[in-house]
């Protein structure tokens, strides 16, 4: 996979992500990280397998689909969902705070107004932000959650067809200097 790394400027990252980004009402605050460790890729995903491979994120607004998952990789919370037979509503906490209770709220529309084309460049990094090899195992969401989660929601449910995409890759150095 290494061979299909194209290296870019954060510049370059930054604007390619922020021209295919999906979703408007984040669009202007959000960059993509910047640092002087960081080297910024752009990778097509090309097989089924390697993106239902990717690392999906656990985080306390997610919790509910997290206890049902077997796995921390996209095919393991898509599964998990399909499995459990409820919806995207059923996953929001209301024990959280608003907005953390409607995380999944994001998923249903992207689910209801699914177009691959509106997938956008989601933004993925080493599974361990500390680990610096440069290999392409282990790979994490760091933006694109809910698109990603609907997307293998769909593939694992035969709704869809993969399509290859790109993502922008960052992979996070112990010294390096711009």
């Amino acid at each position: 996979m290494q061979e299909r790394l194209i290296e870019c400027t954060y510049e370059e990252a930054n604007a390619l992500f922020k021209s295919n980004y999906v979703d408007d009402e984040r669009m202007s605050t959000f960059d993509i990280p910047i640092g002087n460790n960081i080297t910024y890729y752009l990778l097509d995903i090309l097989t089924k397998e390697e993106f239902l491979n990717i690392h999906w994120q656990f985080i306390r607004e997610t919790n509910k689909l997290n206890i049902l998952s077997e796995g921390r990789k996209l095919k393991d919370n898509a599964m998990a969902f399909i499995n459990s037979g409820y919806n995207y509503d059923d996953l929001n906490d209301e024990t959280l705070p608003i907005p953390e209770n409607q995380w999944f709220d994001r998923c249903q529309i992207i689910h209801d107004e699914f177009d691959m084309n509106k997938l956008g460049i989601p933004v993925l990094r080493h599974f361990h932000k500390l680990d610096f090899r440069k290999h392409l195992d282990n790979l994490y969401i760091a933006d694109g959650n809910h698109r990603l989660l609907v997307y293998a929601i769909k593939l694992l449910l035969d709704e869809i067809d993969f399509k290859p995409f790109k993502v922008i890759y960052l992979h996070y150095s112990k010294n390096r200097t711009m």
